[in-house]
Parts: structure tokens; sequence; C-alpha cells
């Protein structure tokens, strides 16, 4: 058997592959083109040895290098994550004549100062918020509003968070509150910012933007965890030690000064300790509030606010009610100014102290005359420039800006037409008032699905002033009404009282039959105010209101003491009130609403010409209390099945007793059909 020859086949000569970091290395020492893009590309021709410690990079070299292919010889591959350098293409130095290699420094980025200037053109970023500012929303005559507001200014507008705020009205208590809502009020639509003789903040927006719209500010601060709840708790404190020294400490005061003048008599003393101690207490409310809301941080923070909002507001919405103006002085270094009595500081509050008690001690020492003269203060310069009614830093001012700045010249005042209102508008009495009022009220009592039943309660009032003869009704018990379906009459009712109803009286029936609904129709027709119709006196609503054992003929006494507009329905409803009549709220509601001293009347509504699905409101606002009102917030209404619509504004006008004012409104149009539109008008109180 021949067998085949044995092949040995000879290992491969491909050298093996190079390990990962070798590799990498290998790349990392090609040559690359020089910075000025001359010579190939080129390999070095001897193997590369791995890099020692202090050849890496970030370690200095044998040359003193930061680059360790250059301290090798090599030229280095460009690096993307180290800044772009232009190196020499010279031969690397010995190590005796290296020198200490010195990196140009970046070159200078030109920095621009953002101008403030209203004329200043604006960069493709939007500027940041300012820090926003804390601030308490006090109870003042001027504002609608009371609690805690956060405010800051930005590009878009003024922003405006309401930490906590209600509604606030003299004589009405603050409820509910508004809990962290933000919006932002656009410059165009911020009124006017005043500052005032006591150092309060009035802002007034438009009442288009949200109703809280009128505030008066103090206690500007940058805060966060400010608001008025710590303000008051912090008042308080202040309060109590204040009173607690000066409670305490006129006993030891009285004996220092006795024994620092000896010819004094120690009673004179001690009655002037005591009558300086009970001034301090009475002016303690004034102190705390000095130290709290108007102390010199406070301060400073109004005067940045202000000088910020003179400069987006523009002239003439900015500016302060005091007469006194602050002369222009030219600005000195930082180092050169002395210390500015502080606006806010207690020196006007012991002047008067320090007043009060030499009165005292004048009329106790008879004959004798104590002189206390306060020092005058010392003449320092004042690093502030009045700029339209407000202060601005003097560093903050731009030149052109100040010079451009010119007072609004002032408006003529629009003369709204008289108008005058017998009585308010109201769902009450929009069908008018019948001579015969029927009040119809269903009793609980046995019924079932099967058998089911009705047991209404009927009484009727004589509105007018006649009296009425044999006064009939009928009552229908009904059954299958509704979807459509004409209801069926199971039962009828005859009701009959003989004789005569006086003015302003009521009788009642109790009747039941079957059916799930029931009818009452009156034989007695006429309205109030028809020709020869007149109304029945107010005494007897009144007595029927606060008399009647019947709630609904209660609740329609007070009805008609307010369609009379007679002054004793508040005493009628405070009854009613404290009856609890639940099942009488809703008409309750309207009543008050009804007997305000400020009335709405004659309304209309009308859809304007120049813009689509926006009604025209006009209506009349009569003032039928004893003082007068000032610009009062009007709200509209219109109100189509699901959709509502609000509008404000306010009646530039002062209403005087007994006198009314035409005034009128834009508010939106709901959709679907106008014939069920309904629109109201009410004046907010």
């Amino acid at each position: 058997m021949k067998l085949a020859p044995v092949v040995r086949v000879a290992p491969s000569k491909r050298p093996p592959k190079k390990a990962g970091w070798r590799r990498l290395l290998w790349f990392w020492r090609r040559e690359e083109p020089s910075t000025a893009g001359s010579g190939p590309v080129a390999r070095v021709s001897q193997r590369p040895k791995p890099l020692k410690p202090q050849d890496r990079l970030g370690h200095p070299g044998p040359s003193g290098s930061l680059y360790p292919a250059r301290a090798a010889g090599i030229p280095a591959r460009p690096n993307p994550f180290l800044p772009s350098i232009p190196l020499s293409t010279a031969p690397p130095p010995t190590r005796s004549e290296a020198p200490t290699p010195v990196l140009p420094p970046p070159p200078a980025v030109p920095r621009i100062a953002p101008s403030r200037a209203p004329d200043a053109v604006a960069s493709s970023t939007p500027a940041p918020p300012t820090v926003p500012i804390r601030a308490v929303a006090v109870a003042h005559e001027a504002a609608n509003a009371v609690g805690t507001v956060e405010l800051s200014c930005a590009d878009d507008g003024l922003r405006i968070r309401f930490v906590r705020i209600s509604t606030w009205s003299e004589g009405y208590v603050p409820y509910p509150a508004t809990v962290s809502q933000s919006i932002v009020v656009p410059y165009h639509q911020v009124a006017r910012v005043v500052t005032d003789r006591d150092g309060l903040v009035q802002l007034v927006v438009d009442p288009s933007v949200t109703p809280y719209n009128r505030l008066v500010l103090a206690g500007l601060i940058r805060d966060a965890g400010f608001d008025h709840r710590s303000s008051h708790r912090r008042r308080a404190r202040i309060e109590r030690d204040i009173s607690l020294a000066a409670l305490l400490a006129w006993v030891p005061v009285a004996l220092a000064a006795s024994a620092a003048l000896p010819s004094v008599s120690p009673m004179l003393m001690a009655a002037l300790s005591l009558t300086v101690a009970g001034i301090v207490h009475t002016l303690r409310r004034d102190i705390a509030s000095r130290v709290v809301l108007f102390n010199a941080a406070s301060v400073q923070v109004r005067d940045e606010l202000l000088a910020e909002l003179s400069l987006r507001l523009g002239p003439g919405r900015v500016r302060e009610q005091t007469a006194v103006s602050m002369p222009l002085t030219a600005a000195r270094s930082a180092d050169a100014v002395e210390p500015e009595p502080e606006p806010g500081s207690l020196r006007g509050l012991m002047f008067t102290a320090g007043v009060a008690a030499v009165v005292a001690v004048v009329a106790i020492l008879v004959g004798r005359s104590m002189l206390t003269a306060a020092p005058e203060p010392e003449a320092v310069h004042d690093p502030w420039i009045s700029v339209t009614g407000s202060t601005l830093a003097a560093a903050h001012v731009p030149r052109e800006a100040s010079s451009s700045i010119q007072p609004d010249p002032l408006k003529p005042k629009v003369v709204l037409p008289p108008c005058e209102c017998e009585r308010a508008d109201s769902p009450l009495w929009k069908d008018g008032v019948p001579r015969l009022a029927v009040l119809a009220r269903n009793r609980p009592g046995p019924t079932s699905p099967e058998r089911p039943s009705m047991y209404p309660e009927i009484a009727v009032v004589n509105n007018s002033a006649d009296d009425l003869k044999d006064v009939v009704l009928t009552v229908d018990f009904l059954l299958g009404g509704g979807e459509g379906r004409k209801p069926r009459v199971l039962d009828t009712k005859d009701l009959f009282w003989e004789g005569r109803l006086g003015p302003g009286k009521a009788v009642k029936w109790r009747v039941k039959g079957r059916g799930d609904d029931y009818r009452v129709k009156s034989f007695v027709t006429g309205m109030i105010g028809d020709p020869g119709v007149k109304p029945a006196p107010a005494d007897a609503f009144f007595e029927l209101s606060t008399t009647a054992r019947t709630p609904a003929v209660r609740v329609h006494g007070a009805k008609m003491l307010a369609w009379l507009g007679d002054h004793r329905v508040a005493q009628a409803l405070e009854k009613l009130r404290r009856d609890d009549r639940d099942g009488f709220a809703d008409i309750i509601d309207q009543i008050v609403e009804a007997s305000r001293p400020l009335r709405v009347c004659a309304v209309r509504a009308n859809p304007t010409a120049d813009a689509a699905r926006v009604l025209r409101v006009e209506g009349c606002v009569f003032n039928a209390g004893a003082e007068a009102v000032e610009a009062p917030l009007v709200a509209a209404t219109s109100r189509l099945a699901d959709q509502t619509f609000e509008s404000r504004w306010t009646v530039d006008a002062t209403i005087a007793p007994g006198t009314g004012v035409l005034t009128s409104g834009t508010v939106d149009m709901p959709e679907g059909d106008t014939a069920r539109l309904q629109v109201q008008m009410a004046v907010e109180q």
C-alpha cells in the first residue's frame, strides 16, 4: 500500500496585529502638515517606544514642555480638546537652552454694557426678570385688595404674583382669598404708580387684567418668606415690647433724672417720665409700622423698584404726591458721600414725642420753660436725581433719557351725561310687579311613583294700595308633563277668599291632590304702575317681612321694600339671616344686590359695528347713598347657555349722592341664539 507524502505547512510570515494602545500611539506620532500647510505627510521609520510617565500629556518633559511629542522631537497631532495655539516649526531646544514656554493670552472679547435707555436696541435674548420683591397690600381708601404680592420687572411686562390676596372694601370682610396666582401686566396697561406722603406705593393697573387692580403697597423687601402674617406678628411683638418698656422704664428714668437734677422736685420728674411713657405707649403702633414696613432696607428696595418702573413705563406714570422736590446735585465719589437722613427712620415720631413732652413739662412747671432744640441736619450731598416725580439713583439714569423726559400735559376730563335710577335692575322684577302676588311652594308628604301626590302651600299678597274683594284662585294638578308632551290635568281645586284683602295683607291655603306637578291661576289681573294702580305703603311690607308666619311671605315683604327703595330692607334681611332660611338663599342674595347704595339701571346691549362678536353695554350708575363715590368699578356679564363672558371698567367720575352718570363698555358676545342672550351690569364694591 502506497502512502501519500506528508506536506508540512510553513508558518505565516505576516506580522501579528499591534495591540490597541500601540496602534493608537502609532497614529498619534504620525507627521502632519505644518500650521502653514506646507510639506507632505510622512511616517516615522523607526518603531515608536512606549511613553514614560514624565512624557505623558500634562507632565513636563525633559525640556520643560507640556507636549510630550515635541519633547521627543516628533510633531504632535492636534488635540481637539486643547485651545488652538499655533506652534513653531523650529527644531526643539536642547535641555540646557529650553526656555519656559509662555502661552499667548486669549484674544480679548469686547464686552458691551447693557443699556437700559428706552431707545436702546433690544437683544435677541430677552433679559431675565429682576429679583422678585415681596410687599404687603394694606387696607387703604384707594385700594380694593389686601394681602401679600410679589413684583418683578421683565421685558414682557410687570410680573405680579398674588401670594395670598383678598378683595377688600370698607365694611366687608376680605374673603375669599386668592393663593399663588401669577399674572403678567404689559407696561402699557400699568395706569400709574404713585408714592404718597406716608411712603405707601399705590399701584393701579387696567381692570381688564385682574380684579385686584388697585393695590397700596408697604414693606417692600427681597425676602421670599415675608408676608402680611409675619409682618403682623413682628409688629405685634414690637408693640408689646414698647408697651412693657414704657410701663417699666419710667420709674428708673424718673429716679435717674431726679439724681441728675436735684433742684427739680422728684414728683415733677415722675410726672414728666410718666407723660413721656404714655406718649411712647400711644405711638407704639406708628413705631412698629416704621420699624417693620418703612425701615431703611424697605425704603431702598422701594426706590429701586420705582427707578426700574420709571425707566420701563416712561414719563408721567411714576410720580410722588409730596410737594417738596429734591435738588439736583453733582455726583461725588462714594468715599466722600456722607450718610443721608433715612426717609423711613423714627426721627419724625421722636420729634413729635419730644414736643408733647415739652408741652407737658410746661403745663406742670408753672413759670418754667424747658427749651429743647432738635439738631439741624448737616448739609450732605444728595446722590439721588428726581425724574418726573420718582427718585432714581444717579448712576442708573442715562444722560440722554434724563434730558428728554418731560411730564405729560394734563388731558381734559370727559364729562359723562347725567341720569337717574328709581330702582336697580334685578331679575326679581324684570317682568314687573303684579297687583296680586301668588307664592306657591310644595310641602313634603307621602307619595310614590305609581301614585304621585302634591301638597302645595299657596299664599297671596296684595301689592296694590287698593283693597281686593273676593279673591279667587284655581289649582290644576298635572301628570305626565315633560319631553315635549302636554301634561294631563288629573284634578282641579278652587280657592276663594270672601271679603276684602287690604294693602300689604296676605292669606294662605294648603291643598293636596294627585299628580307630579301643579299650576296656579289667579283671576286678579293688572300690574303695579298701570294707570290708577299704586303700590301699597312701605310700612305694610315692613310689617309683613317681620311678623308673617310663612317664610315665603316674609321674603316677599323684604323684596317689596327693596323695590320701593326703603332703607328698612337691611333690618328685614338681617332677621331673615338670623332665621336661617336656606331655601331662599338665592332670592335673599338678589335682594341684597338690588338694595345697594350704588344702583345700576337702564342696561342696554347692542353689537358693535367695528368688531365682530362684541357687545356695547351701556347703563346708568346712580348713587342712592349719603356719601360720594369716586371712580367705581363696573362689571358687565353676558351669558348664553353654558357660555359666560365678563368685562370690567372704571367709571371716570365722582358720583355725588342723589346723582348718576351714564357709562359704557364692551364685553364678548357668546355664540348662539341672541334672543336668549342675558346681559347684566353691576357695580363691584
